[in-house]
């Protein structure tokens, strides 16, 4: 289990995305949130909300993962504690999409929700030890809730990201996590340099080296993991070699440009012998924000949470 940050709006794109991939998710069956039934209407959603605030630099999102041992949560209870853990840590405060991934042994969550608040304009600020004080109790009753053992979390020196893994995991589980995280750092990435880049970022110790059979490969070790994984066939699949990596960047990476909203078009009116000039690009770009956001917010939420137990940076 594990909170990353998203940093661009290409791979904020990517990663809801990927959540919400229909060959993961049953044909989105298990796809869930407040901001949208499609990728391209939820990351408009959240890009909205940064235009409205003021908010468009800096980090653009939050992806956290929720995992349980394979067999020992259904897709059903999954779908119940991802969807109520967002209703009680997020609620109406931030725009957040979720989908159940079915397509591994172990059934795990996605979580993807925005980086700045939509009641406050308040940019959401993660620090270390934020995961054990805040999240972690409410995966922990969920999980009792719905009669499953609560999660277990190894203590991690690192800031922004808390893994959760399990003393008796094997070594299936472990290459089940990277299998996954690869292909995760593969749909973020435009070239091999920042797939690298991106498993960097997700706290692996990444060695390059060669093969006699297979050429490059690479050695990659997580925190508390024994033994480093190397990339060959015999160990994670064909479809993770090093070349079959560079392969799949350059098919499954997509870059999306912003959507715009349409253009006002500027107009004259004539009174008598005077002409009304048309409205200035600066004013024309408020009333577009202000067409765009107008009846988002008019609807309430019961879930809504107290703001005093939402971190305000």
């Amino acid at each position: 289990t594990k909170i990353l940050n998203i940093k661009s709006q290409s791979n904020l794109y990517n990663a809801i995305d990927y959540i919400m991939k229909p060959e993961k998710t049953k044909e989105q069956l298990w796809v869930g949130g407040n901001s949208g039934s499609t990728t391209q209407e939820v990351y408009r959603t959240m890009m909205d909300t940064k235009q409205a605030w003021g908010k468009l630099d800096g980090r653009k999102g939050y992806h956290i993962i929720i995992s349980w041992k394979p067999g020992e949560c259904t897709e059903e209870k999954a779908y119940q504690i991802i969807q109520e853990f967002c209703q009680e840590y997020l609620g109406e405060n931030y725009d957040y999409v979720f989908g159940i991934h079915t397509d591994r042994k172990h059934c795990h969550g996605h979580i993807v929700f925005n980086s700045v608040n939509r009641v406050t304009g308040y940019k959401y600020r993660y620090e270390r030890g934020d995961w054990e004080k805040f999240m972690q109790p409410i995966t922990d009753k969920l999980c009792v809730k719905y009669g499953l053992p609560k999660l277990e979390y190894e203590k991690g020196n690192r800031k922004g990201v808390s893994y959760g893994e399990w003393k008796d995991q094997g070594k299936s589980s472990w290459k089940n996590l990277i299998r996954a995280d690869i292909d995760y750092a593969i749909s973020l990435s435009e070239s091999y340099e920042e797939f690298l880049e991106q498993m960097r970022s997700m706290h692996y110790q990444i060695q390059e080296g060669t093969s006699r059979e297979e050429g490059a490969i690479l050695s990659l070790k997580l925190h508390g993991q024994g033994r480093a994984c190397r990339t060959k066939k015999k160990t994670l699949g064909e479809a993770y070699t090093v070349a079959a990596i560079r392969e799949r960047i350059g098919k499954e990476w997509r870059s999306y440009p912003v959507p715009k909203p349409p253009r006002l078009q500027r107009c004259q009116m004539h009174f008598g012998r005077k002409n009304i000039r048309g409205i200035s690009g600066y004013q024309a770009s408020h009333v577009r924000d202000i067409y765009q956001i107008q009846n988002r917010y008019a609807r309430g939420n019961i879930y809504a949470i107290n703001q005093g137990s939402m971190r305000k940076h």
